[in-house]
């Protein structure tokens, strides 16, 4: 079930992060990283990299586990 409420530490998820702004306006690209913390409102997510950016996951942008 892929639903926000579900997911723990842990679990990968996809989310959409800003990725500009195009002449449409505001463009966005997907990301892929693992739950650190979980709250009922939003969750915590390691994006990876040198120093493991984190980033704030909520119901808005969020696509998938």
């Amino acid at each position: 079930m892929n639903t926000f409420n579900n997911l723990r530490p842990g679990r990968r998820v996809t989310f959409l992060i800003p990725n500009g702004i195009g002449r449409n306006g505001q463009e966005w690209k997907e990301k892929t990283g693992r739950v650190v913390m979980a709250f009922p409102t939003h969750v915590v997510v390691n994006g990876g990299g040198r120093y493991g950016t984190p980033y704030v996951v909520n119901e808005n942008n969020f696509l998938k586990t």
